[in-house]
This record gives C-alpha cells, sequence and structure tokens, in this order.
C-alpha cells in the first residue's frame, strides 16, 4: 500500500435509531482510510434538531451546544494526530488502526510476530521438558521465518497488527509458499496450521475478536501411503554389505525392525530394555507413543527378535539400540534402496507403512487391531491402508 496516496476522512453524524428516555441520540464518528472504514460511538449525546448535518456538529446555539462541539474538534484533532504518527510510520494504514490508536486499546497493540515469538520461546521449554517433540518445535521455527520472510516480501513489513489480518493475508501467505518456497499442497497445510494455531491463540487471550480463517479452507490433497512389497522387503534383508559399510548394515537393520513392528523413529530412540516384557505367547514390546500418547504393545516376531538379540550388548546407556542421527539415516536408506534396485522413497514412514499393509493386513489382522498396534488416536488414520491400493513387485 502506498502511504504517499492515502485518502483519509472524519465524520461525525448521529445514530437516529437509538434514542434515549430524554429525546437524545447517539454521536458516532466514522473513519474512513484508503477506502477502509470503522465506526465508534464519541460517547456523546445530541437531540436531532440541534444537529448540523453538513458540518457534523451541533448548530452552536447555546453553551452547551458550544460545548459539545469542542469536544468533537477534540475528537477530531486526536484522530488526526494518530492518523499522521500511523502515515509517518511503519505498518498498514488502515481506518481499524486509527481507530484502536485513537482509542487506546492496548490488548489490541498485539503483532503476529511477538504472538508467535513468545510461543515458540514456551514451546522451546517444553521441549526441554521433555513434553513437546523437537520436530515440531522445528516446524513452528521455519513457518516464523516463513512469515518474516513473506511480510517484508508481500507487504515490506517487519511485522503485522494482528487486527490487520484478514483472510486475504493467509491467501497471500499460501501463494508464497506455493510460488517462492515451491511447496506442495500437503506441505503448505502444514504450515499454514501454525499461523491458525496463533491465530487461535490471540482470540483466545482477547487480542482478537474475529477469526480471519472462518472463511479459508484449503484441502489437503489425499495420497496413497507408499510400502514395500515383501520382495522388497527381503531384498533388504538378504543385502550384504562390505566392512567398509557396517553402518548401513546397522540402518538396514533398523528400518527392518521397523517394518516388522511399525515403530516410529522417534519411539525408536527412547526404547529401552524396560519397554520388553514377556508373556505367556511371547515377548512383547510396549511403550507410549510420543506423537499421541497411545499405549502401544506389540507382539515381537523372530525377525525384529534377532535384531534385538544382535544389538543387546551394543549400548551400555540402557537404550534398545544405539540410534544414529534421523539425517543419518535418512541418507542411508537412500543407498540401500539404491543398492536393491528399489526406485521408491525410503523413510521410516515407509517402513511404518510396510508393517500396517504387509505385514498386518495381508495377513488377515483386524484394522482396529492395527490401529491399535500403531497408536493411532483415531482409526480413518489406519482405514487408509485398507482403502490403498495392493502393490506388486
Amino acid at each position: 500500500m502506498n502511504k504517499r496516496k492515502s485518502t483519509f476522512r472524519i465524520l461525525f453524524y448521529l445514530k437516529r435509531k437509538v434514542i434515549k428516555m430524554d429525546g437524545t441520540v447517539p454521536i458516532m464518528c466514522r473513519i474512513t482510510v484508503n477506502g477502509t472504514i470503522t465506526s465508534f460511538s464519541c460517547k456523546l449525546n445530541v437531540k436531532p434538531k440541534q444537529w448540523n448535518v453538513k458540518e457534523g456538529k451541533t448548530f452552536g446555539r447555546n453553551a452547551d451546544d458550544r460545548l459539545l462541539n469542542n469536544q468533537i474538534k477534540v475528537i477530531r484533532k486526536s484522530i488526526c494526530r494518530h492518523y499522521e504518527d500511523i502515515f509517518n510510520g511503519i505498518g498498514p494504514l488502515t481506518a481499524e488502526r486509527v481507530k484502536i490508536a485513537y482509542l487506546g486499546l492496548d490488548r489490541y497493540n498485539r503483532t503476529l510476530l511477538q504472538v508467535f515469538e513468545n510461543h515458540n520461546k514456551e514451546y522451546e521449554q517444553l521441549v526441554k521438558n521433555g513434553v513437546r517433540e523437537f520436530s515440531t518445535y522445528r516446524k513452528y521455527c521455519y513457518v516464523y521465518k516463513y512469515l518474516e520472510e513473506f511480510l517484508y516480501y508481500r507487504y515490506k513489513l517487519k511485522d503485522i497488527a494482528l487486527i490487520d489480518i484478514r483472510s486475504c493475508f493467509i491467501i497471500d501467505f499460501e501463494l508464497y509458499l506455493r510460488e517462492k518456497r515451491r511447496c506442495s499442497n500437503n506441505t503448505v497445510c502444514i504450515y499454514i496450521a501454525p499461523l491458525k494455531r496463533m491465530i487461535s491463540i490471540a482470540q483466545s487471550n482477547g487480542w482478537l475478536d474475529y477469526n480471519p480463517f472462518s472463511s479459508y479452507h484449503i484441502p489437503v490433497q489425499r495420497k496413497d501411503r507408499e510400502y514395500l512389497v515383501m520382495s522388497e522387503v527381503e531384498a533388504i534383508i538378504n543385502v550384504v554389505f562390505t566392512r567398509r559399510k557396517k553402518l548401513y548394515e546397522f540402518i538396514r537393520d533398523l528400518f527392518i525392525f521397523s517394518v516388522f513392528t511399525g515403530v516410529s523413529y522417534v519411539d525408536l530412540v527412547y526404547l529401552t530394555k524396560e519397554n520388553l516384557k514377556k508373556f505367556d505367547d511371547g515377548l512383547w514390546l510396549c511403550f507410549k507413543r510420543h506423537k499421541t500418547g497411545v499405549m502401544c504393545n506389540i507382539p515381537l516376531l523372530k525377525i525384529p527378535l534377532d535384531i534385538i538379540t544382535k544389538y543387546q550388548n551394543k549400548n551400555k546407556t540402557g537404550a534398545l539400540f544405539p540410534v544414529a542421527t534421523y539425517s543419518t539415516l535418512s541418507t542411508g536408506l537412500k543407498t540401500i534402496a539404491k543398492m536393491c534396485g528399489i526406485k521408491k522413497h525410503l523413510t521410516w514412514h515407509v517402513g511404518r507403512h510396510t508393517f500396517a499393509s504387509e505385514i498386518c493386513l495381508s495377513n488377515g489382522v483386524p484394522i482396529e487391531t492395527i490401529s491399535r498396534i500403531l497408536g493411532h488416536t483415531d482409526i480413518k488414520t489406519t482405514q487408509i491402508y485398507a482403502s490403498a491400493p495392493r502393490l506388486v513387485a
């Protein structure tokens, strides 16, 4: 918005339909800035016959009228002063901002990035206390950075007042993510969610009395869950590594453990020997999922049992496995896929999906049981596997 071409107007008028017991009606003030309009009550009253519509004040025939006109004059001067401050300052120039500045409503003087920054600081502490995931915190940090870049790119702003956020702002941010950041549709959905969270926080604290997301919707594109067929799983199990590639053997073993248990990477990191429980029908893996907090009880088949035995004396910390960083594992999986002639993008999610589809569904395990094993909070999430097309190698 070019402030140098700004249009600004103040109009005082009567709210004639609201008649008080003494016959007076409220005096209202309407502010117009660059086509944006807002109104508020001046907390003054006058009888309609004493009002000069053309001049926007009383006719001034007596002392009371002249006092009223002076009060209107003070209001006009104050609004003009706040308009000039905003005109010469940083941020969008709107009628709402001028009104808020005049009324001195400090509770509205909050900005998006301020709220976001405070949220991230609190969330970081929760991560340090072990009650929130670092991956989610990292996502919030990414979105904060993208919003910062977007504000300057689109509006030449360092921040934006919460009261200036409308649905068009959200749409502009979506376009920025698609065009400048080249994000896919579902990635855009993931990055829009933290912004929606900030708006929710603002509403909960009374800093925003409307929801700019009320008229905004972005559909998630449903994607088939990629998984491996058994011939591909067997190829990974049977691949032979040289001594120089022992790290890849370790990565392969962890991935195959996920294939036969459905354990995600973040849960694998926190598994200890205490999570192994012996029952009449064999050894089970029992733990609470970090993502959902749902308790998982997984019967251990021969292959994952052999992997546990293989590494049982290689970690003195009590952890079940000496787990490497996620980036190291991801890079290793790419190499392993290439060695086995697998063109699919191997990830920990693929291992988890393979467990649900090939190990469980293909062997007649009920969808309800799979949902409990995977730690899903909603069975609809699990049903995606059941509706996915069956693959062949």
